[in-house]
């Protein structure tokens, strides 16, 4: 595609090249016009070459051929000052600016524009004066700019017009489906315009215009036979509306061009055809007056007149009628017939009712297994969301939506996902601030009752309570609750208008929110599992098997990278006489404050584990036995500081601490700790309150560091 440009790109500069020296020579003597003249002859073979072999390559040689045919005029008429065929600059430049694409037409202005500079500046301001420059420059750009604007508005209009005839005939179809009870009235119209991606519901919307279209066929076929079949001139169908008020012609069969003139819906109480509706028996009369009462208009005078009823499962669809010019009456064979053929109409119109029926149920059906297949494979919270709002996406696209969960010990809610970029991502609000998220979630029910749109003041939504959020023309909030049990919410929206989600769309979320929140109650039952089985029960540290796996891990990154290591045990000091004293209530109280002394001062990437009993275990990645040494010294002088106070008063406790590191002190993760542990007991043995460091040293501390792998060799 990129060459094909380039190649059209040469033949323009080509093309352009050739016109700009016969411009030039056009307004020159002897040798330039010699040369000029020359130039037109190779222009016009290069111009029959284009058309003949590559004709989309022409619109680059169209604006500079005419271009220098236009000059050539001007230089043998008088010149450019004062030349009468100078105007048919304007006329080619409008005439390129409406025609051709883009960047013909543009080139095509420039070389126009270049060539009156040129000739300025070539022949001095006695040919072509400064003002008379300026006047030709402006008129170029002013009638190249001013037809562009006309064809862009024309092609605008055009456009808007294909649009709004295509709306047309949707909505038409629309309606049809409904009068055919192909779909419930009760829904939505579905968005025509979607940005980005198909919509999932494009589908439905196929297969409602092929059942329409299917039964309307089916309908000319059935309304031919029954007037070829009772010698009428016209047989009509009528549809009543859902009210039953009205009644509107669908399809008609004539012998007569745009016999039927009901363009209108028409009174279901008035003429012949509400005597059809009143008394749901066939009305056979030769009108008065030239058919008036029928209660429709046509452009014969009707002489007899057939209606019979259309009934749906015992309930009245409309009328199927027939009339004729002449006054005989239609006979009860013909009545006979007609009521036949009712029911044959609405049969097919029933059998394209149940097969759009069951591709509703199949559409629905597979929107479902997709999603319930997404939030299966989510066992962490964090996947939840995403593949929760995944699900939703596959059965409406909306460029809003979010997923909160609700703590009930807390009080809290908390957005965990969002679609697209928000500020609203990983924020949280307490309930007592209330918003529809909090309301839905109280009430167990999807809100708002009321659509954004019918509300008067939408300005006052308040979705997550004080939290500033997007200005929604179109939001649902969908509850999740498991037993009763408030876990969370989806809450769905958009920014365009006439976005809002049907009741079929609705009722497949709820169904999707239903297994959702089973899902997030397993994924919580998943973490809380997977906290007890790496966590100690009392402090919420990690526990001594959990340690020794991220004790590896360290180990493996500070050898790869060569990046020292340390490790840093911790013993309360007499924690025996504390359970002995006080009872291990206190005890356990004491083993919580060590470990959220501990817990403060660690970082981020640092490991504190309970490794049993009253002792501790923190890996302190990338630091030295100076840093950790360090670091266990302010430990120490918090843990001596630090008072414990209860219903027993208040008790203070020290704390021994020993620290190694590698590969100072060891050459593997087994041997680390137990250098460590060892200076542990140093600082017990010394007196405890204390921070010892390991006087172990490695065998070969200088060496290059040996892997893993390597060592199990």
């Amino acid at each position: 595609m990129k060459q094909k440009h380039r190649r059209r790109a040469l033949a323009g500069v080509v093309v352009s090249t050739l016109a700009s020296v016969l411009v030039l020579g056009a307004h020159a003597a002897n040798t330039a016009l010699l040369v000029a003249r020359v130039t037109a002859a190779l222009l016009i073979i290069v111009a029959v070459v284009l058309f003949r072999f590559r004709p989309k390559y022409a619109e680059a040689a169209i604006g500079p051929c005419a271009l220098a045919a236009i000059h050539a005029a001007i230089g043998a008429t008088g010149g450019v000052a004062a030349s009468p065929v100078h105007p048919l600059l304007y006329v080619l430049l409008a005439l390129t600016s409406a025609l051709l694409p883009l960047w013909p037409a543009v080139s095509t202005a420039l070389l126009a524009i270049a060539a009156e500079i040129a000739i300025h500046l070539i022949q001095g301001p006695a040919v072509l004066p400064i003002s008379t420059l300026v006047a030709h420059l402006g008129l170029m750009a002013l009638f190249s700019a001013m037809f562009a604007a006309l064809l862009g508005a024309e092609a605008f209009a055009i456009k808007k017009k294909g649009e709004d005839a295509v709306r047309e005939v949707l909505d038409r179809v629309e309606q049809d489906a409904r009068d055919f009870r192909l779909i419930s009235s009760a829904l939505t119209q579905e968005p025509r315009e979607s940005s980005g991606a198909r919509d999932p519901s494009e589908i439905l919307k196929a297969r409602k215009v092929s059942s329409v279209r299917a039964i309307r066929e089916s309908l000319v076929d059935v309304l031919e036979v029954v007037r070829l079949s009772v010698k009428a001139d016209a047989a009509m169908l009528f549809l009543l509306n859902e009210e039953g008020s009205k009644l509107k012609l669908k399809e008609c069969s004539s012998n007569e061009a745009e016999r039927s003139i009901v363009e209108k819906p028409i009174a279901a109480s008035e003429g012949a055809l509400g005597a059809v509706v009143k008394t749901r028996r066939s009305v056979n009369l030769c009108p008065r007056e030239g058919g008036r009462g029928l209660g429709y208009r046509t452009r014969s005078d009707i002489g007899s007149f057939l209606g019979v009823p259309v009934l749906d499962q015992g309930h009245l669809a409309g009328v199927l009628a027939v009339d004729r010019t002449s006054t005989e009456a239609f006979s009860d064979a013909d009545e006979e017939l007609l009521d036949a053929m009712a029911r044959e109409t609405q049969r097919a119109i029933e059998s394209e009712r149940i097969f759009a029926d069951m591709d509703r149920v199949k559409y629905e059906q597979e929107r479902l297994y997709e999603a319930f297949a997404l939030l299966n494979e989510a066992l962490q919270i964090d996947a939840f969301a995403q593949r929760l709002l995944e699900a939703t996406q596959r059965i409406k696209r909306l460029d809003f939506g979010c997923v909160t969960l609700f703590d009930e010990e807390k009080e809290l809610h908390t957005i965990v996902g969002v679609i697209g970029k928000d500020e609203l991502a990983n924020a949280s609000y307490p309930n007592k601030e209330g918003g529809l998220v909090a309301m839905a979630l109280k009430n167990g029910h999807r809100l708002p009752y009321v659509p954004l749109a019918e509300q008067a003041d939408r300005a006052a939504l308040e979705l997550f309570g004080k939290l500033k959020h997007r200005d929604l023309e179109s939001v649902k909030v969908f509850p999740m609750m498991e037993r009763g049990r408030p876990l969370g919410t989806l809450v769905l929206g958009s920014t365009e208008k006439g976005q809002d989600l049907s009741r079929e769309e609705e009722r497949m979320i709820d169904v999707v929110c239903a297994h959702a929140a089973i899902t997030l109650a397993n994924a919580r039952m998943y973490a809380k599992m997977e906290e007890m089985a790496t966590r100690d029960g009392l402090t919420g540290l990690v526990n001594r098997r959990r340690f020794n796996e991220l004790l590896d891990e360290a180990f493996a990154r500070a050898t790869r990278f060569e990046r020292k290591i340390s490790v840093m045990m911790v013993d309360a000091d007499h924690f025996k006489s504390v359970n002995d004293n006080y009872g291990h209530p206190v005890g356990d109280l004491v083993l919580k404050r060590i470990a959220a002394l501990l817990q403060s001062e660690a970082r981020r990437t640092d490991v504190v584990a309970r490794y049993g009993g009253e002792e501790f275990v923190v890996i302190l990645d990338e630091t030295d036995l100076e840093g950790a040494r360090q670091v266990a010294e302010r430990v120490r002088e918090k843990i001596e500081a630090e008072q414990i106070r209860g219903d027993f008063g208040r008790i203070k406790v020290t704390a021994s601490l020993g620290i190694a590191c590698w590969p100072d002190h060891a050459n593997t993760p087994e041997e680390l700790l137990e250098r460590a542990d060892q200076a542990l007991y140093e600082a017990k043995r010394k007196g405890r309150n204390r921070v010892v460091l390991c006087a172990t040293r490695c065998a070969s501390p200088d060496r290059p560091a040996i892997r893993r792998e390597e060592r199990a060799t």
